[in-house]
């Protein structure tokens, strides 16, 4: 077996929240024989092993809802999605993305809170009762920018992109991934930078 195979049946009965879990895939591949070309995505999510609501609840938010789009063309997507538990009522679904569908790869982590007592998906208003979060956010965030600019000569701070993801109204989703000093922002810096 290759290792992440090998990694998938340990993981498979962990225990998460009190529910045993176990990985599950979903591939898409389309071969377009006029253009010569695979695009191929596999997508790999947890459920847990209960049919209660709760537990089909769970797993709704925890696998991919809709079936994806898959172009003519040539390109590989790959999502790895994991769950953890962060506090005795929160868990932390991160879904780490690579795309190769281009001449340069990217890569990035999507991140979501579920409730176990609402069984729902956190949103900005469960967690932040009033708007000043995000200008706070904001502030936050140049000033890591202007800091960047002092260091690294070749950066422009004027290229920054990506301040309208902190504004959201109160009834989005909460989709900011944790890091032991508070939540983590990315997608701000465009490609060239």
């Amino acid at each position: 077996f290759p290792s992440h195979d090998i990694q998938e049946l340990n993981d498979t009965g962990k225990i998460v929240a009190g529910f045993k879990t176990f990985t599950a895939i979903d591939n898409h591949i389309r071969v377009t024989k006029a253009q010569d070309a695979v695009y191929v995505i596999e997508r790999k999510f947890i459920q847990v092993d209960d049919t209660t609501d709760t537990g089909r609840n769970l797993n709704a938010y925890l696998g991919f809802a809709n079936q994806p789009e898959l172009p003519a063309g040539r390109g590989t997507e790959s999502f790895d999605t994991q769950v953890s538990r962060v506090s005795a009522d929160w868990l932390l679904k991160q879904t780490h993305i690579e795309l190769f569908t281009g001449a340069y790869p990217s890569s990035q982590t999507e991140c979501g809170i579920y409730s176990l007592s609402k069984e729902r998906p956190l949103k900005i208003g469960d967690i932040f009762q009033s708007g000043e979060w995000s200008a706070i956010m904001e502030r936050a965030v140049r000033q890591h920018f202007e800091q960047l600019a002092k260091t690294e000569k070749e950066f422009d701070p004027s290229l920054v992109s990506g301040l309208e993801s902190i504004h959201q109204p109160e009834t989005s989703p909460f989709s900011f991934c944790f890091t032991a000093k508070g939540i983590e922002l990315s997608g701000f810096l465009p490609h060239v930078s």
